[in-house]
């Protein structure tokens, strides 16, 4: 699923314990990725409270300074369709409103790329953040860099949100330890290698109902979503190690 070098180094954050260093190390990952920018900000958590929306961002301050001194948040349609989107997005492949374009090639005006992604992070209780990068590139070089990189910067999405709130928000230790069963620590391991419930179901040789059964409790102890955030979570956690 992802390279043993990218995994390494993401694992770094565990040693991290101050929010200047977490933040620098995630700008130095866009540089590793090919990337102009990287943006992780944080727009709803009930559960907890931020110090700071704006965990990390690679933006000029003239650009955050007319964002928001203009309020452009009402009109940013990258935030929109984080509030409604469970996948990753493309800027070009969103629909936008006349208020909305005029808003992205004021971002153009400003150095920033149309060319960018978005990865919306759900947890339980509506919490939500968003991890997002763009690159001044041709067609062909985006095309190839996004081959490369979904999956990845998928990854690193979910670890890095998950360390923040670990570390950094007011209830940060107080989380109850996660206890998941040994099956359901197996069928993360082999969700995190790659394979699918059927490949996994045979693998254990069990039915992939059990399969299925298994990772959905161990996304509701986690609480997350889905089988690739609960495999995040896990590694995060140090509760799996692929």
């Amino acid at each position: 699923m992802l390279t043993t070098s990218i995994q390494d180094s993401v694992t770094q954050l565990d040693k991290i314990d101050n929010l200047q260093d977490f933040s620098d190390f995630l700008l130095t990952l866009k540089d590793h990725l090919g990337f102009d920018h990287f943006t992780y900000a944080i727009f709803n958590s009930p559960n907890v409270k931020v110090r700071d929306p704006l965990v990390a961002c690679s933006y000029q301050n003239e650009w955050l300074d007319y964002y928001f001194s203009e309020d452009c948040i009402n009109c940013d349609p990258i935030v929109r369709a984080a509030q409604k989107s469970h996948t990753p997005y493309i800027w070009e492949s969103l629909k936008k409103n006349k208020t909305e374009q005029a808003f992205m090639q004021r971002a153009q005006d400003f150095g920033i790329s149309k060319r960018g992604m978005t990865i919306p992070i759900r947890r339980a209780n509506n919490e939500l953040a968003l991890v997002s990068v763009c690159a001044n590139a041709n067609r062909r070089q985006w095309n190839d860099l996004m081959n490369y990189s979904v999956p990845v910067v998928r990854f690193i999405a979910d670890y890095c949100h998950d360390a923040f709130m670990e570390k950094f928000t007011e209830a940060a230790g107080g989380n109850a330890e996660i206890k998941l069963t040994a099956r359901e620590r197996e069928c993360l391991l082999w969700t995190a290698r790659g394979k699918s419930n059927w490949e996994i179901a045979n693998i254990l040789n069990i039915a992939e109902r059990t399969v299925t059964f298994h990772i959905g409790n161990a996304c509701t102890k986690l609480g997350v979503n889905g089988r690739f955030q609960a495999t995040v979570k896990a590694i995060a956690h140090h509760i799996i190690y692929p």
